[in-house]
């Protein structure tokens, strides 16, 4: 996760974008470790799977917090000793099984000073979130935020005013992605419910519902169903079952049986049944569990615009994902 960070920024030409993906990698850490309970051991960098199904522990907490940590080491001996010691890294363990004790090794062998200094039992074996908050360099979130506050104050308008001046509503359409991201997780942070109103003017503007970029669309899919805007619903079904990652999925069906959006529960239930063979196993019983944990509460109502059945077109250690020699070959 750190890596990828780290490509994505020297493609940007900008650390600050390492910053804004890390800063929504955590919006989705906190989201888990609330779903899990701070003291749950499975939001551990290090949890203990003894007795437990694997599946239950998938979650964004080893990407994350693994990712927190080797920004934290790299802050703590500077940004370019610690590229030349990832480099190192991945020379000395390529195509090897990495352990938790190796890489702490590793590091003090490079950086024994540093390594004194670092409390790796929070790090690696307390539960929560990461023992240290870092901070992020957010200037380019600024003008997202200010959009956000323009759009949650047009939609308390009450005169039913839900359109914001052209010239500053025209900024998101020249933002990049990662920034649009951020705009609309800041809508839903907030967590002020935009009115239907609001949502149908921001979708005049911008045309979300028919985004193709994954993350942006999520994020569009999911504000919507927390209004309770029933011109979403074609759009959440689909992307139900048509994107197969977890991060994804398992939200969206969450997001489906608790909506306010009558018959939105029973429909989700019933585009699960239709398309749960479609889903990778692991995907399957997650869904499912999440589901069962759900009760149908909504009245029996059709929603239209549910798309028919489809095919899908598509922890050893906490970094194990760092160890891609070819990728590093070839990036620096």
């Amino acid at each position: 996760r750190w890596f990828e960070l780290t490509i994505m920024a020297r493609i940007m030409g900008d650390d600050r974008f390492f910053d804004i993906k890390a800063s929504l990698g955590m919006e989705s850490l906190r989201a888990d470790v609330e779903r899990y309970g701070l003291d749950n051991e499975l939001t551990c960098l290090l949890p203990p799977l003894e007795g437990i199904d694997p599946d239950d522990s998938f979650s964004s907490v080893p990407y994350e917090r693994g990712m927190n940590l080797l920004l934290y080491l790299q802050r703590k001996v500077g940004k370019e000793p610690f590229l030349r010691f990832f480099l190192a890294y991945v020379e000395e363990f390529a195509s090897k099984t990495v352990h938790t004790a190796a890489f702490q090794a590793f590091f003090a062998e490079h950086f024994p000073a540093e390594a004194e200094t670092v409390e790796w039992n929070l790090w690696f074996l307390a539960p929560g979130m990461p023992p240290v908050e870092l901070q992020f360099d957010l200037t380019l979130v600024e003008p997202v935020k200010a959009l956000a506050k323009a759009w949650i104050k047009a939609s308390d308008d009450k005169k039913g005013r839900t359109v914001v001046k052209p010239a500053l509503a025209a900024d998101y359409l020249g933002w990049p992605s990662l920034q649009q991201q951020l705009f609309l997780q800041e809508l839903f942070d907030k967590g002020k419910v935009l009115s239907i109103a609001a949502l149908d003017a921001i979708e005049e503007a911008y045309k979300l519902d028919t985004q193709k970029n994954s993350e942006i669309r999520f994020k569009w899919i999911k504000l919507c169903l927390r209004a309770g805007r029933a011109a979403i619903m074609s759009n959440a079904c689909e992307m139900a079952i048509t994107q197969g990652r977890m991060k994804f999925v398992r939200p969206l069906y969450r997001f489906l049986v608790t909506c306010p959006i009558a018959g939105a529960s029973r429909a989700a239930r019933s585009l699960f049944e239709a398309n749960k063979d479609v889903y990778h196993p692991i995907c399957r019983k997650m869904v499912a569990n999440d589901l069962a944990k759900t009760e149908v509460g909504d009245a029996d109502v059709d929603v239209d615009g549910a798309p028919p059945k489809r095919s899908m077109a598509t922890r050893v250690f906490f970094g194990a994902g760092v160890v891609v020699a070819l990728a590093v070959a070839s990036f620096w």
